[in-house]
């Protein structure tokens, strides 16, 4: 049996583990720095990879499934480097970790899930198409990790290996 990983990419994105009806979802881990007069986040990279590490280690097939992105307008030139060097890390770590992966645009899971673009929306449809992971994902805030939940159930039905 596969393992299907899905991930929403961003510092509010997250990393969901698929087993056939089994799940754990994770947040990307995240670490506060010091910048001027204040604080930023960037990605953990070493956690993550932990994270990534412990979420395969026992599975023989593993097929990682993240959200393509890319720019987007109106956004700042700042804010879109950190997200794409956020994207680009995340690619990289799993590259490092030898496992396959596919990128899969939002409009396309999104389409096939029946999910709109409303962040609440992922969470209900998550809880509809997941009713027994539902508990995962009960907060506002918790729209990444219904989407990474998505994602992994996306690459199960629609793009794995068996």
């Amino acid at each position: 049996m596969t393992l299907f990983v899905g991930i929403d990419p961003g510092l509010s994105g997250a990393l969901a583990f698929r087993n056939g009806d089994e799940m754990s979802v994770e947040a990307l881990p995240t670490l506060k720095i010091s910048k001027g007069k204040g604080n930023r986040r960037i990605l953990d990279l070493n956690a993550l990879a932990r994270l990534i590490d412990n979420g395969t280690k026992n599975a023989s097939h593993v097929h990682v499934f993240i959200e393509r992105v890319a720019s987007m307008p109106k956004q700042g030139v700042a804010s879109m480097f950190a997200f794409g060097e956020t994207y680009g890390a995340i690619k990289g770590i799993v590259a490092a970790h030898f496992l396959p992966m596919t990128l899969v645009t939002p409009v396309t899971w999104k389409s096939k899930l029946k999910v709109s673009s409303n962040k609440d929306d992922a969470r209900y449809r998550a809880s509809q198409l997941m009713p027994r992971h539902a508990h995962l994902w009960p907060r506002h805030k918790d729209d990444g990790l219904a989407e990474a939940a998505l994602i992994a159930f996306y690459g199960q039905q629609h793009g794995g290996m068996a």
